[in-house]
């Protein structure tokens, strides 16, 4: 073998070293590439676990808090908002909110409470629900007569009407604690008074509450019954005339009022969805 032919086949010898290297270099890139692909996919993978579990951990949260099973604020924006585009009930197309049914049910409740009445039990529960309900349809319903027959409750109406309920319970932040305890909020409690006015102008045309009249023999038989069931403990007939007819006449008042709403009733839509 010459020279040349030693260097030939060293330079061959060489020449595949280098490609043997180069190969094995690529073979070793190649398995680091698919090994990082691989790490990367788990690494998504359990980065997407991670994130599925966290969110059913936070649904599962939210929905414990809405429900009022924890007590908490973490949500109770969310919760709030949840409630309040939430429809409790539906009259005429109009949705009542799941915030407006609470926040009735809850001074019902509170009041029942100072009654003396346990509001905790079944049968009274049951009915302070349906009470707050129904007296959500008839409002609406109401309202809802009102805004037809065009008549309207102008602003300077509804912030005197706020400022007497706000006196009337000894200044603004009495009227602010007021509404926190019930759960109510400014703009809440200034559509009700709105919505007061328009009922009350409403009634004062769609209802003839002029023909609740009380005779002598009713204020004189109210008068006896309950002297019949309280010997001695009620003052002279003389002395209470005019307070049992009053109250006598207010009764007629509402049972007048009653009958129209519950003609609007008869002609309405209405979807109880609690």
């Amino acid at each position: 073998m010459t020279d040349q032919q030693d260097v030939t086949t060293n330079t061959d010898s060489t020449a595949a070293e280098v490609v043997s290297s180069v190969a094995q270099t690529e073979g070793a890139a190649a398995v680091a590439t698919k090994s990082a692909i691989t790490i990367n996919r788990q690494a998504m993978w359990y980065l997407l676990a991670f994130v599925l579990v966290a969110l059913m951990g936070i649904g599962l949260w939210f929905m414990l808090e809405r429900d009022g099973r924890v007590q908490t604020t973490v949500f109770s924006g969310v919760t709030e908002f949840f409630k309040a585009s939430q429809a409790a009930a539906v009259v005429n197309g109009a949705e009542i909110s799941v915030l407006d049914f609470e926040s009735t049910l809850q001074q019902l409740t509170k009041n029942t409470d100072q009654q003396g009445v346990d509001p905790t039990d079944e049968t009274v529960a049951a009915d302070l629900r349906n009470q707050a309900i129904e007296s959500l349809v008839n409002t609406e319903l109401l309202k809802q007569a009102a805004l037809a027959a065009n008549i309207e409750a102008s602003d300077a109406d509804v912030e005197a009407r706020y400022q007497q309920i706000a006196e009337s319970l000894g200044g603004a932040d009495a009227l602010v604690a007021r509404m926190e305890e019930f759960g109510v909020t400014e703009e809440m409690l200034r559509r009700d008074i709105r919505n007061d006015i328009l009922i009350q102008k409403h009634i004062d045309t769609a209802v003839d509450v002029s023909s609740a009249t009380v005779s002598e023999d009713e204020i004189k038989g109210f008068y006896d019954q309950v002297a019949s069931s309280n010997q001695g403990a009620v003052p002279p007939l003389d002395e209470v005339r005019s307070q049992i007819e009053e109250n006598l006449r207010f009764q007629k008042q509402q049972e007048l009022v009653g009958a129209y709403v519950e003609d609007l009733r008869s002609q309405a839509t209405i979807e109880i969805k609690i």
